[in-house]
């Protein structure tokens, strides 16, 4: 906004030098000053408000709760985002590519038994889902998928999860079947209630390069599956309140 286009509006909302003296005399210079700070450390440009309104609202009964309140629109403006403290950064969301065209074939593909983790013996079904994959397109923003397990306590694949460490990478080697729901995914792969086996929950972050191949399953949210080379890069791993693991990934590829 230029400065001719900024005092037009000041003047159009009724400032001028005298009704400005009048807002100051209310509440006195220091606290009108401190209030003005604030204002400007919130991001809320002073040309947006009418003086009618500050002549109104700035009086000395109301300088301690207009003061509260831009105090807490500071802290708020200063604090980080839930994105940032999750993900270490703003998530960017919106409508990505689910290549949902390959679903079926995908999961009729996996009637065959599970993944060959040795690629020197992967059979022609397991090449077929790689290059179902390669076909394709990259996700293009920003998604969130959970995904539910359930181990015996002493399995040797949990006690390598529960070791885990933040930064680490994890290779499944295997397609890792996901929902866009947690209430889904954990609720119905990741709650046993079997005293001897332990729940696993995943929530997992994929990026604008992720290739996933997507369905509305239900009204309950997605069925979805991420290729068997896919790597993940350890957010956080730890045990819930409700003595499921928790661990947090990122995509890398």
């Amino acid at each position: 906004m230029s400065k001719v286009t900024m005092l037009r509006t000041l003047v159009n909302n009724g400032w001028t030098i005298a009704n400005r003296r009048a807002v100051v005399s209310q509440i006195g210079k220091n606290n009108f000053d401190e209030l003005a700070t604030l204002a400007k450390k919130a991001n809320m440009g002073g040309d947006v408000f009418t003086y009618q309104s500050a002549v109104e609202n700035l009086t000395p009964n109301t300088f301690k709760s207009t003061k509260s309140f831009l105090s807490d629109l500071v802290k708020a403006a200063d604090e980080p985002s839930m994105d940032v403290r999750k993900w270490g950064r703003e998530l960017k969301t919106g409508k990505g590519n689910w290549n949902s065209q390959y679903y079926s074939e995908h999961k009729s593909l996996c009637d065959y038994g599970n993944d060959v983790e040795d690629l020197t013996k992967l059979r022609p079904q397991d090449m077929r889902k790689r290059e179902l994959f390669d076909k394709c397109k990259e996700l293009g923003c920003d998604e969130i998928q959970y995904r539910g397990e359930v181990y015996m306590a002493n399995a040797p694949h949990y006690s390598k999860l529960t070791s885990l460490k933040k930064g680490d990478i994890y290779e499944p080697k295997s397609t890792f079947w996901t929902s866009d729901t947690a209430e889904y995914a954990h609720g119905t792969y990741g709650a046993s209630i079997n005293p001897l086996c332990r729940n696993v929950h995943y929530e997992i972050l994929c990026t604008p390069k992720t290739k996933i191949i997507q369905t509305q399953y239900s009204l309950a949210g997605t069925e979805a599956v991420l290729s068997p080379t896919a790597r993940y890069r350890v957010l956080n791993n730890e045990v819930g309140k409700d003595g499921a693991l928790k661990i947090r990934l990122e995509v890398m590829d």
